[in-house]
């Protein structure tokens, strides 16, 4: 995963897609939008208009519901699906 400078963080972290971070979250992209309407996360727009989130900061949301397991993949979201 690619990784860029946090401004929240104050540093270099992993940063994910939208598609990625929903697929993590197992959330609605309704709920995601919210979560960083509010900033519960950490998110910013990159040169091509797209935004990306701080990955740490998904397992760091205040007020929400969801408890996510910092180990947690893509891989394993997956395989759970399938």
């Amino acid at each position: 995963m690619p990784t860029g400078f946090c401004d929240k963080c104050g540093r270099m972290k992993e940063l994910v897609t939208i598609r990625t971070a929903l697929v993590l979250t197992e959330v609605s992209r309704s709920t995601l939008y919210y979560w960083m309407k509010k900033d519960w996360v950490h998110w910013l727009n990159i040169p091509s208009g797209r935004r990306v989130i701080c990955r740490d900061s998904l397992f760091q949301i205040s007020g929400s519901p969801e408890v996510l397991n910092p180990q947690d993949t893509i891989e394993g979201k997956v395989a759970k699906i399938s």
